[in-house]
């Protein structure tokens, strides 16, 4: 969306603004570490680039079918201009009017009210079964509670919280008793930047090498098929043996995938091995951040499933026989809010 107090971009503009942008990010080539914190700085960048350019806001496709929507943000990026998003159809439409030379005439009308001065409280909601050998010593079973307000957020992550509660009450109910604790927490605000999980673990960094492992749901409704060991290949034979009890339940895949955007992440950086369970789909990429994100996606089957798998690795990771290996920390920095515009995106306009 373009301002229309001042001069209209012509299509020069439009393809000098693209070429800075391609130019910018190295090419299409895959990316080396240089190459991706050019690509970290032009995300940073990129809004104020527009701005500059007389953009009075971003115009963003949903990117799912059936006209449904897509919510997303966080307060560790400060954007200087308003995020639209419509449904693909129309992005669509918008593509092909001005492939054909038609610039379209938007107008939006939104109202909303911001305060910096007073804070939302928020709450983390934590359970635990206590440790018999080794009390002091915290296997973390963690999702999150909070949600967008599209749909209802069964999806994301009501599944995930429900599971977490099972897991509990089948340890709980079955009697058996954990040589360390188990804690069960449903982390808030994991939507808007994981702050709930942040805060936890900043709050609790003394004890991080007193915490076993964080094991996380937070991929949809679907059953579990196994664990992402988030590229730390020496876990292989540690989940190998973990999800071993869980075979029949078509549980025991694993794979090196890093997985982000969820809870676990948090930990990670004091050294705290952190993983995110794989599932299956089960729609997710229709329902994730959409109107459709209600309480008719969740499949009781695939729930039992991920309850079990669940329960059965927490138990087993608070009964090894020793702590796992720390992994390397990484302390968290913090996240850049707003950043000047790097000179050479500017060059030229």
């Amino acid at each position: 969306m373009w301002n229309n107090d001042g001069p209209p971009m012509t299509p020069a503009d439009s393809e000098r603004l693209r070429a800075a942008f391609r130019g910018f990010l190295g090419g299409g080539q895959r990316p080396d570490s240089a190459a991706r914190a050019r690509m970290t700085q032009f995300n940073t960048d990129q809004p104020f680039v527009l701005r500059n350019a007389g953009a009075v806001g971003i115009l963003l496709d949903a990117g799912k079918e059936q006209d449904l929507l897509n919510m997303s943000g966080s307060p560790t990026r400060v954007l200087p201009l308003p995020q639209v998003v419509v449904a693909h159809e129309d992005y669509t439409l918008f593509d092909r009017l001005l492939g054909a030379g038609v610039t379209p005439r938007l107008e939006a009308n939104i109202q909303n009210t911001l305060s910096m001065k007073d804070s939302v409280p928020q709450w983390n909601t934590v359970a635990e079964i206590r440790g018999t050998d080794h009390p002091g010593q915290v296997v973390i079973v963690g999702a999150h509670l909070d949600s967008w307000d599209l749909g209802t957020g069964t999806t994301d992550n009501g599944t995930g919280s429900m599971a977490t509660l099972e897991a509990a009450r089948i340890i709980a109910q079955s009697g058996l008793k954990p040589r360390r604790t188990i804690r069960f927490i449903l982390f808030t605000g994991e939507e808007q930047g994981l702050l709930g999980s942040r805060k936890y673990a900043e709050a609790h960094a003394p004890e991080a090498d007193s915490i076993q492992a964080v094991i996380v749901l937070d991929n949809g409704a679907g059953a579990i098929t196994g664990m992402a060991l988030q590229g730390h290949l020496e876990a292989y034979a540690l989940w190998r043996m973990l999800l071993a009890p869980v075979h029949r339940l078509n549980a025991d895949t694993i794979n090196d995938a890093v997985k982000g955007g969820t809870d676990h992440l948090s930990f990670i950086p004091y050294g705290v091995p952190g993983f995110n369970f794989n599932q299956l789909t089960r729609g997710y990429n229709h329902t994730h951040h959409s109107q459709s994100d209600t309480y008719d996606k969740a499949i009781a089957g695939d729930l039992t499933q991920a309850s079990t798998v669940i329960a059965v690795s927490a138990f087993e990771l608070a009964n090894l026989p020793a702590m796992l290996t720390r992994w390397e920390k990484r302390l968290p920095v913090q996240p850049i809010v707003a950043a000047p515009v790097s000179p050479d995106l500017l060059r030229g306009h």
